[in-house]
């Protein structure tokens, strides 16, 4: 318990009371300061507020730049894949059709015309040639629509030029649209 002084009549009283025992008048009792002023925690409540904001925000940037390169190495996957069923489809075909041409002039019993033994191939193959027609789609737009990351391009322009040059040596491709 401490003794305060009453700012009225001057005697000193007990700072538990509420008023003067002596004079009745409310004490006016000291404020009591803060240990910050109001402005030094608004500061530091804002400095706060930005820095859980900018860690929000890079967490999304930086989950959003995961996602691009998770997408990014998925296409390149794909398109791997499917250049590669490309690849073994044509030569199927590739191979086929120099034995035709290998019979139609070489052989000096079968003497079937080149052309026809290339229609034949063509009908027998026609499946083969429609797939191959549909992955060449399916790898066209897969390499419009894929977001390349920073730092992967490199990556994606040779992915890109090996199926140019597969797609120009191909069976269901040619060579004016490889040098588009």
């Amino acid at each position: 318990m401490a003794a305060i002084k009453c700012e009225n009549c001057g005697k000193m009283i007990s700072d538990k009371g509420k008023t003067c025992p002596y004079c009745n008048i409310p004490l006016a009792l000291p404020k009591k300061k803060s240990v910050f002023p109001k402005w030094v925690v608004v500061v530091i409540s804002l400095v706060l507020l930005a820095a859980s904001i900018s860690f929000v925000a890079y967490s999304r940037y930086q989950y959003k730049q995961k996602r691009i390169n998770e997408n990014f190495d998925f296409s390149m996957r794909m398109i791997s894949g499917d250049l590669f069923r490309m690849a073994q489809k044509s030569d199927l075909i590739v191979v086929e059709i120099n034995n035709a041409w290998r019979e139609a002039i070489f052989s000096e019993t079968n003497k079937r015309d080149f052309n026809e033994a290339i229609v034949d191939v063509k009908e027998s193959r026609s499946e083969d040639i429609k797939e191959l027609i549909k992955l060449s789609a399916s790898i066209e737009k897969s390499l419009k629509e894929t977001v390349i990351p920073e730092g992967k391009q490199l990556q994606f322009d040779k992915i890109k030029e090996f199926y140019l040059l597969e797609f120009s040596k191909n069976s269901a491709g040619h060579y004016s649209q490889y040098v588009r």
